[in-house]
């Protein structure tokens, strides 16, 4: 089955927004099913590391349109046991640069990190990616 990552197991409901890029935003809990475009199975890192009897992580590459802080804290058990490499997309929401190495280190203080490159966006500076080690 074929699930997104997030920090808690369900599911998630979207719309569409109407934008020209046809990006999907999370649906009105308030609105009716008829505002639901598509709904997507999600789960943890930590519950797939778990179903799969990984014994080791070593590497984690998110590029998940601003839900990598989500992710990240539904792998909070796996970075602190197995305190895999990292590349995370860090431009797309602008409490990113300061709330993805939050939610990192919270799960594992160890973490050392760089940063590399920088995109100009809504006229702020965004980091473009973290590596965290």
């Amino acid at each position: 089955m074929t699930e997104g990552v997030w920090d808690s197991e369900g599911q998630l409901e979207f719309r569409d927004d109407g934008t020209p890029d046809a990006r999907f935003t999370a649906a009105n809990p308030n609105g009716g099913k008829a505002d639901i475009t598509a709904a997507v199975p999600v789960t943890t890192i930590d519950a797939i590391v778990r179903r799969l009897g990984l014994t080791a992580v070593d590497f984690i590459k998110m590029d998940i349109e601003g839900a990598e802080q989500h992710a990240l804290r539904g792998a909070a058990q796996t970075l602190a046991r197995f305190k895999p490499r990292l590349a995370i997309a860090a431009y797309h929401k602008s409490e990113d640069p300061a709330g993805i190495p939050k939610v990192t280190r919270a799960a594992n203080p160890g973490y050392r990190m760089v940063s590399e490159g920088c995109r100009l966006d809504v006229g702020e500076i965004r980091p473009l990616t973290f590596f965290f080690y």
